[in-house]
Formats: C-alpha cells, structure tokens, sequence
C-alpha cells in the first residue's frame, strides 16, 4: 500500500497538488488489480508484468504455462495446457 502524508509535501508543492497526489497514490493499487484482473493473455498484462514473467522463466529455465494474476480462479491465464 502507498501511505502518503501531507505534511511531507508541506513547502514542497501546493497543498491541492498534494492532496490530488495523494489520492493518485491512494487509488493506485486498485487501478493496477483491474488492469491485471483484465488481462485474458500474456500480451494484455503491463510490459513491466511481462518482463517479470520472462524473468522468472529464465531463471527457472522453462516456460511459464499458467500465470495467476488473482486469486480466483477466473484470473488465471493459461498459455499452455498443463492437464489434459
């Protein structure tokens, strides 16, 4: 979660810029969990997303066949079938 307080900004920018800041902030997360419960395949995740899908894979020297994006069932992207 991103915490900010306004009384870091103080002096720094204006306090309507502050406060519109923080509320961006504040409503980050959420925007990134649609986005990412939006995604039916590899190509509709952020290039940030699929960069650390090909690193994992990498590492792990094979290809990532099911990649979760949630935690149910339904946010799940399958690129290879695993069971038959």
């Amino acid at each position: 979660m991103f915490a900010l307080h306004l009384g870091q900004l103080r002096g720094k920018i204006d306090e309507p810029k502050a406060k519109k800041l923080a509320q961006d902030l504040a409503e980050l997360p959420l925007k990134i969990e649609q986005l990412l419960n939006e995604a039916e395949s590899i190509d509709d995740l952020p290039a940030s997303a699929r960069s650390y899908v090909k690193r994992i894979e990498d590492a792990a020297e094979c290809e990532a066949m099911i990649v979760s994006v949630g935690a149910r069932r339904d946010e799940t992207i399958v690129r290879s079938r695993v069971f038959d």
